[in-house]
C-alpha cells in the first residue's frame, strides 16, 4: 500500500464479521482522519456512529484504536478536515462523512 493508504480492520456491528478495507487517511495530531466520500451510497462507515474498536495496518505495523464518526458541530471537525485536505486535496461534499481514529497508548 502507498503512503496515503492504510488498511482499516473492524468487526461489523450487526454481523460481527471481520472487515478489512483500504482507506485514504491523513494525520491530525496523533489521530488519523478518514473521509467517506459519497457516504449515502456506502454503508461501512455506519459501524462508527458509536465509537468502535479498530485496527489500522500501515507500513507493516498494526495499531489498535477507536474510530468514531465526527459531527460538523464537533470542535475537531474543521481542523480535521483541513488536515485531510492538505494531504489528500479533496473537494468537500455536503454528504461526506468524517471519521477520527484515536490510537491506544503503546
Amino acid at each position: 500500500m502507498g503512503k496515503e493508504v492504510a488498511e482499516l480492520r473492524y468487526h461489523g456491528r450487526r454481523t460481527g464479521r471481520r472487515v478489512a478495507l483500504p482507506v485514504l487517511y491523513a494525520r491530525y495530531g496523533e489521530q488519523f482522519v478518514v473521509i467517506v466520500g459519497d457516504a449515502p451510497h456506502k454503508r461501512w462507515w455506519r459501524n462508527f456512529t458509536q465509537p468502535a474498536s479498530v485496527q489500522v495496518r500501515r507500513g507493516g505495523q498494526l495499531r489498535a484504536g477507536t474510530c468514531r464518526l465526527v459531527a460538523p458541530d464537533d470542535p475537531s471537525y474543521e481542523p480535521a478536515w483541513r488536515a485531510y485536505d492538505q494531504r489528500q486535496h479533496v473537494q468537500r461534499e455536503q454528504t461526506d462523512q468524517l471519521l477520527l481514529i484515536e490510537f491506544a497508548i503503546q
